[in-house]
């Protein structure tokens, strides 16, 4: 049934531009190696923080130039963006063992070790000068998605002794673990509670109450932690803070909320939204059934509602009585970190169910990078590596490409490039869309 209703939407789906798309963009790199990190390179720098030098990537790049632009008043580079470039590159250095990639990865890592405090927790932003933003609302050093991310990306590196140095490779571990005692201490114990907002009822055990998007980068962090160093806290905290996205989970009669995951309170919005890969990855350690079932719950009931819409921005989920309702629902803007997480869901469904469905719906929402959006515009270009920031409504798009949307959009691609199933169907899906 699952099936049959996802083609129904891909023939809706298709039908949709093949009949009204006439200026839609067929890329001309169907048949070539996707990934292009020049842009991204671009906005990567060596820069001096105290006695270190480290790299970092630079936030903005404003069109038509693409030349880097500092973030106004926080600063030239984040953390935040650093570890995902991290994760991009580290991914690129195993598939390809290119030293560029490797060199890139160890000096975002001297960033990750300067910008990480006593405490465990990380800074975020870094000025022009060298020096740390420490008072920004965004850069404090404090358990937020920023030190989260940081930790996702260290944790991807732990014990590698092939690609570091004892001591390069000591230091790594050390940065790790000093994170990891800090989420330990403060949320092991934990004890279950639950708000009411929106009339639903929501688990407020997680870090900071009920961020339900930041709690699924913190999950991946322990995840790769209770893998290197077999720790049963960390375990104890996957299990603690996946059962609290589960409960976040919306089971209603709306025909378009079932089976989401919220994002914050009872807000959904569709960028960060890696509940349902975090579930997928703690099952692989858990052998829970209830992180399958609710993860896929979404993907087969809700991601083919949001491809049917040609994608979501943001609504609220309201209940009044047994009653369930959608307001403030946008469609716009959109960008490419609300593909890559419904990107890597999708092939971790594959990855741990073998059904080609899943694959095939990777393809499938990857083709939103290649112009199969609702804008009908070509979003990343292989030829230069860039990735427009967004859409901002039906005929028009943000040109600017920034370090986010740039990170987001390889390491969905990257991703997609690994699955033949999924590859097949996105250019199946563009292929359609030409004619």
């Amino acid at each position: 049934m699952q099936k049959t209703m996802m083609k129904i939407l891909l023939i809706i789906f298709t039908a949709f531009f093949t009949s009204s798309c006439s200026n839609a963009v067929t890329p001309k790199i169907l048949n070539e190696n996707l990934i292009n990190t020049s842009h991204l390179d671009n906005l990567y720098k060596d820069i001096v923080i105290g006695q270190d030098t480290v790299g970092v990537i630079q936030i903005y790049a404003d069109y038509p130039s693409y030349e880097p632009v500092p973030a106004a008043g926080e600063g030239i580079a984040a953390v935040d963006d650093a570890a995902r470039a991290g994760v991009l590159y580290w991914q690129l250095y195993k598939n390809t063992n290119k030293n560029e990639y490797l060199s890139k990865v160890k000096m975002l890592t001297k960033f990750m070790f300067v910008m990480q405090r006593g405490s465990g927790w990380f800074y975020n932003f870094v000025f022009a000068d060298g020096s740390i933003n420490r008072t920004g609302v965004t850069s404090e050093a404090i358990p937020s998605w920023w030190t989260w991310r940081a930790f996702w990306f260290l944790s991807s590196l732990s014990n590698n002794q092939k690609a570091f140095s004892s001591e390069f490779n000591a230091n790594i571990n050390a940065a790790v673990r000093k994170s990891f005692i800090a989420i330990r201490n403060k949320y092991i114990h934990l004890s279950k509670d639950y708000i009411i907002r929106g009339g639903l009822r929501l688990p407020n055990w997680l870090p900071s109450g009920h961020a339900y998007d930041q709690t699924s980068v913190l999950i991946l962090g322990l995840a790769n932690y209770y893998k290197t160093f077999g720790d049963e806290d960390a375990l104890t905290l996957i299990n603690l803070f996946s059962d609290g996205l589960v409960n976040a989970q919306v089971k209603s009669d709306s025909l378009l909320s079932n089976g989401t995951f919220l994002s914050w309170e009872n807000l959904w919005h569709a960028y960060g939204n890696s509940q349902s890969y975090a579930l997928l990855t703690a099952y692989t350690i858990t052998a829970n059934h209830n992180y399958l079932t609710a993860a896929l719950d979404e993907i087969n009931i809700f991601y083919p509602k949001l491809i049917s819409e040609l994608y979501l921005s943001s609504f609220n989920i309201v209940k009044s009585g047994d009653v369930y309702s959608i307001n403030d629902k946008k469609k716009y803007s959109q960008i490419a970190y609300d593909i890559r997480p419904m990107v890597w869901a999708s092939l971790k469904a594959y990855e741990i169910t073998g059904e080609n469905k899943y694959a095939e719906r990777a393809g499938i929402i990857g083709s939103w990078l290649l112009g199969n959006n609702a804008a009908q515009k070509q979003m990343y270009f292989k030829e230069t590596g860039i990735c427009f920031d967004g859409i901002n409504n039906a005929s028009s798009v943000n040109k600017n490409s920034g370090a986010e949307s740039t990170i987001e959009c390889l390491l969905s691609i990257i991703k997609i490039q690994q699955n033949g199933n999924a590859l097949n169907e996105l250019k199946s899906s563009m292929n359609k869309i030409s004619r």
